[in-house]
C-alpha cells in the first residue's frame, strides 16, 4: 500500500491538474478507510456511495472534485457500469481520450486522475500515481483479492479507453472594436470607399501618354483622364486670372503715374489756359482709367471664382 500522507497542492498548479490530483487523493482516501465496499444494488440513489460499483466509484471521485453534479448519474443506464460511463466521457468536452497517445502496457505515460476503462466495458479505475490504481471490484478480478474498493499495483486489463480531465478553457474576451464611423446599415448612407487622388507624377505621365478622347479606355484610365481634364481646366483658369490681374495692376500703376504727371503739369502751368486744360484732361482721363481698371479687376475676379 503506498504512503497515504496528505498532499500539498501548489497554488501554481493548473486547474485541470489540481482537479485530477483531488480525484486521485479522494480515491486513495476512500479505498484506505475501509468503509466502502463493492455495491450490488441497482438503486441509483446510492450511486454516490458509500458503496460503489466500478463506474460509480469513478463518477463519485469527480463528483467530489466538483466536476459532475447530481444530475450526471440518472436513469437505469448505470446498471451497465462502464458501458454507460464511457459514452458520457466521450461526449464531454472536458475529457480528452488519450488512448492513442499513451502506452497502456506501462504506467509511466499516465498521470494521477486519469480514467481507465477496459476493452469489454466491464472494468473502470482511476490512476492514483506511483504505478497504482484505485477501483471498486466485485472480486471476480484476480488482481483485487476479495473485491471491494482498493488501491492495487498497476495492471493492464487491457485498458482500451483512457480519459484525462482537461478543463475546457473559458471563452476568451477580446477588446470590443470601436464602432464603425460608416455603419453599413444606415439608410441612404454611401458606404463606398473614398477614391484616392492620383499621384501628380503619375497624372503627368497619363496626361502625356494617354489619349483621353479614345472610346476604348478602361474604367481606371477614364478616372485618370477625368482627373487630368479637371486639372487642366483649373490650371488654365488660374493662368488667365494671373494674366488679367497683372494687366489690371499695370493699368492702375500707369493711371496713378498719369495723375501725378497731370498734377505736376497743373502746378507748373503758371495760369496758361492751354497748359491748365491739358493738365486737367490728363488727370481726368487717368482717373477714369483707374476706375475702369479697378472695376474690371473686381468683375473679372468674381467671374473667375464663380467658375
Amino acid at each position: 500500500m503506498p504512503n497515504e500522507a496528505p498532499r500539498i497542492i501548489s497554488k501554481n498548479r493548473g486547474k485541470s491538474t489540481e482537479i485530477r490530483h483531488s480525484v486521485s487523493d479522494w480515491a486513495r482516501s476512500t479505498a484506505s478507510n475501509g468503509q466502502s465496499k463493492y455495491s450490488t444494488s441497482d438503486d441509483i440513489s446510492q450511486a454516490w456511495g458509500p458503496n460503489y460499483r466500478g463506474a460509480t466509484f469513478v463518477a463519485a471521485a469527480f463528483h467530489n472534485a466538483g466536476v459532475f453534479d447530481d444530475n450526471f448519474i440518472k436513469g437505469n443506464g448505470w446498471k451497465n457500469g462502464a458501458g454507460y460511463l464511457q459514452p458520457l466521457l466521450s461526449s464531454n468536452v472536458n475529457f480528452q481520450n488519450i488512448s492513442n497517445k499513451v502506452d497502456a502496457s506501462r504506467c509511466s505515460d499516465l498521470e494521477e486522475g486519469d480514467i481507465l476503462i477496459d476493452s469489454n466495458l466491464t472494468e473502470s479505475a482511476i490512476y492514483t500515481g506511483e504505478c497504482t490504481i484505485a477501483q471498486a471490484s466485485d472480486g471476480k478480478n484476480g488482481k483485487i483479492a476479495g473485491g471491494g474498493v482498493k488501491v492495487v499495483n498497476y495492471y493492464n486489463a487491457p485498458w482500451s479507453y483512457i480519459y484525462r480531465y482537461e478543463a475546457n478553457p473559458g471563452k476568451q474576451d477580446f477588446p470590443t472594436p470601436a464602432p464603425s464611423p460608416r455603419p453599413p446599415d444606415k439608410p441612404g448612407f454611401n458606404n463606398r470607399p473614398q477614391y484616392t487622388q492620383l499621384n501628380p507624377s503619375v497624372a503627368s505621365v497619363i496626361r502625356d501618354d494617354l489619349t483621353c478622347k479614345e472610346s476604348d479606355l478602361s474604367d481606371l484610365e477614364k478616372k485618370y483622364c477625368s482627373m487630368t481634364v479637371v486639372g487642366n481646366e483649373n490650371d488654365l483658369l488660374n493662368t488667365v486670372g494671373n494674366v488679367i490681374s497683372t494687366v489690371y495692376t499695370w493699368v492702375g500703376i500707369i493711371a496713378v503715374i498719369m495723375i501725378i504727371i497731370g498734377g505736376i503739369m497743373y502746378s507748373t502751368s503758371a495760369g496758361n489756359p492751354k497748359k491748365v486744360k491739358t493738365a486737367k484732361d490728363t488727370i481726368f482721363y487717368a482717373l477714369i482709367g483707374l476706375i475702369v481698371a479697378l472695376s474690371a479687376f473686381a468683375i473679372t475676379n468674381f467671374v473667375l471664382r464663380s467658375l
